[in-house]
């Protein structure tokens, strides 16, 4: 995300935070699968309201949880300091302009972060700051077309209004209201729609040109690439299907 990124989520930082919560442990089980052994010192890359990058902290030595929403960061400390977790630094940056040195992590993380904008520039970048044999996995939502057509899809709503009931359950009606307030708000939908559109035919391309080797995956709307950095320390591919 660039300036248009931070103007539209530091308002949704609330309902896009509770949101991120309803999903549980299990939405980033992919990252946590991937993970290396060896993996000390890790980036969460467009890290919202931190919730990856807190779980990571139980399986490292230190992460990093980079956005360029500040308001997502000041939620992301909040979390961090209820839960006690000080192996976890939250800062705000840009991930046009990530302000670390080149090959210092040995894993790197990112959850619907690049598709925003320059995701050639971001992945690139994002590469290079990776140990060799270092690993990391991409995580972005899709769509079957990369035009609008007809406004926002019917089946869209639809999702988000079957998913209410079970949020009101777990989470209470006020935090629920939250957020379907939030996901159905005129400027939450009107920043998804104006955003870049990947579809499964442009991610394959990106992604298998820029990560030479990258394994993969589809689920449902949702895509997911798993890479090794070539050099020492490269292991044999081996996570969960």
């Amino acid at each position: 995300m660039g300036k248009t990124g931070k103007a539209a989520y530091d308002p949704f930082a609330v309902g896009y935070s509770l949101w991120g919560q309803t999903r549980g442990q299990d939405f980033y089980k992919d990252a946590l699968s991937f993970l290396p052994p060896y993996a000390n010192f890790v980036l969460d890359a467009g890290c919202g309201p931190g919730i990856l990058s807190l779980q990571l902290s139980d399986h490292v030595n230190r992460v990093v949880g980079l956005d360029i929403s500040r308001s997502m960061i000041i939620f992301a400390k909040t979390q961090q300091t209820e839960l006690k977790k000080d192996n976890v630094d939250f800062v705000v940056a840009d991930l046009m302009k990530l302000p670390f040195k080149e090959g210092i992590f040995d894993f790197i993380a990112s959850y619907n972060a690049l598709r925003f904008r320059s995701i050639e520039l971001k992945l690139s970048g994002l590469s290079h700051l990776l140990k060799p044999g270092g690993r990391m996995v991409i995580y972005e939502n899709i769509t079957p077309t990369s035009r609008l057509v007809g406004g926002f899809p019917l089946w869209q709503v639809l999702s988000i209004l079957k998913s209410t009931p079970k949020n009101i359950f777990n989470r209470g009606l006020r935090t629920s209201w939250h957020i379907l307030s939030f996901r159905l708000s005129p400027g939450w939908i009107r920043y998804l729609w104006k955003s870049q559109k990947i579809t499964p035919e442009v991610f394959q391309d990106i992604y298998s040109h820029l990560l030479p080797g990258c394994t993969i995956k589809k689920k449902a709307w949702r895509m997911i690439a798993f890479w090794e950095a070539p050099g020492k320390g490269r292991q044999v591919l081996n996570f969960e299907s």
